[in-house]
């Protein structure tokens, strides 16, 4: 399997769901520096959280939909 090697100091990955979402954002040595899980996916409150790291920083999502 081949993984992304990132070129920013900071990753932020998102675990999105329909009413709230859990981000983490470390740094490239692992550290967490966020992981919290935000209500109503405030996505202002987001921003808020990542504003310190916005200048260096990969952001991925996660997300499914299931249809029954």
């Amino acid at each position: 399997m081949k993984y992304y090697t990132t070129t920013t100091e900071y990753n932020c990955g998102i675990d999105l769901h329909t009413r709230q979402m859990y981000i983490c954002v470390m740094d490239r040595a692992g550290n967490v520096l966020v992981h919290r899980n935000i209500r109503n996916n405030d996505f202002k409150f987001f921003l808020k959280l990542v504003e310190p790291y916005k200048d260096d920083l990969t952001v991925t999502c996660e997300s499914c939909f299931v249809c029954f």
